[in-house]
C-alpha cells in the first residue's frame, strides 16, 4: 500500500538569507512545496539538496509564460553542471512572490529528476502571474534528506516563506 508522509516543514518568522529544512527520512518520492511572498533584493529563488552548494551536479530548465493583451509569451532560461549551483525556481530575477510545487524522484543509486511549476509576479490582481514549467536534475547519488532554499539575489527571503516536503513510498 502507498503512502504520503510529512518529512519536512520549515518556515521563516523574519527575513533570512535562507531556509533549510531538518534531516528527514527516505523516501522514493519527494513533493515539495514552497512559498516565498518576498525577497529583498530581485533575485531567483535556488533550491539545492543535503547542503549542496557545488556548481557540478546541477542542472535546470525553466520556462515561464505570460499572457499579454491575450498574447502568450515564453521566455526560457537554463542551467548545466559548471554554472549552475542548485535549481532555479523561476525564470527571471523578481522580489515578489514565488511559489512552487517540485516532484523528485529519490530512489538510491541515481541522479534526482525534477519537475517543477508554480506561478511568479505581482499578487494585487493588477496583471495575472507568470505560470512556471521546468525540470531539472541534481546528479548526486546520494538519496535527498534535506531542502535547502535562498535567493540568488543574495539578499533575503521574506517572513513567511516557508517548505513543506512530502514523501511517498509506493
Amino acid at each position: 500500500m502507498s503512502y504520503y508522509s510529512v518529512l519536512a516543514s520549515a518556515g521563516l518568522g523574519a527575513p533570512a538569507p535562507s531556509l533549510i529544512t531538518q534531516s528527514f527520512n527516505i523516501f522514493d518520492l519527494l513533493q515539495v512545496f514552497i512559498q516565498i511572498p518576498s525577497q529583498s533584493i530581485s533575485g531567483i529563488p535556488l533550491i539545492q539538496f543535503n547542503n549542496d552548494t557545488g556548481t557540478a551536479a546541477y542542472a535546470y530548465n525553466i520556462a515561464s509564460s505570460t499572457l499579454v493583451a491575450n498574447v502568450v509569451t515564453l521566455v526560457g532560461a537554463t542551467g548545466i553542471a559548471g554554472t549552475a549551483n542548485g535549481i532555479f525556481l523561476g525564470q527571471a530575477a523578481v522580489t515578489g512572490p514565488v511559489v512552487s510545487e517540485l516532484v523528485i524522484g529519490n530512489g538510491p543509486s541515481q541522479a534526482h529528476a525534477i519537475m517543477l511549476r508554480g506561478c511568479v509576479g505581482i499578487m494585487d490582481a493588477s496583471a495575472p502571474p507568470a505560470i512556471i514549467s521546468g525540470s531539472g536534475v541534481w546528479s548526486n547519488t546520494a538519496q535527498i534528506t534535506s531542502v535547502q532554499l535562498s535567493s540568488s539575489g543574495g539578499g533575503n527571503l521574506g517572513a513567511g516563506t516557508g517548505i513543506l516536503v512530502l514523501g511517498l513510498n509506493p
